[in-house]
């Protein structure tokens, strides 16, 4: 983590359902924060007061539209993939 070439999506679950990926988020920056549930940053989606550590998807180069082959998945598919790319 984090997906994408610009950082923008914070862990894997999110990566495979657009509908899901937060469009202004902030993560803890201690290097023992990592969620391995969803395989990446565990995150907070907020509204504001924004401040520079939080990502915001709406400014030029940091969106995270796009790559949305993971759509046509279900819950339980996308569940058994995580899983499966957690053993590799």
């Amino acid at each position: 983590a984090p997906y994408l070439h610009n950082g923008s999506i914070p862990n894997l679950l999110t990566l495979l359902d657009s509908d899901t990926r937060p469009t202004f988020w902030r993560r803890n920056f201690e290097s023992s924060a990592y969620d391995y549930e969803s395989v990446g940053w565990p995150y907070e989606e907020i509204d504001g007061p924004f401040d520079k550590q939080t990502y915001n998807t709406t400014r030029s180069g940091y969106s995270n539209s796009g790559h949305t082959y993971g759509d046509i998945l279900s819950d339980e598919e996308r569940f058994f993939l995580v899983e499966y790319l957690k053993t590799l």
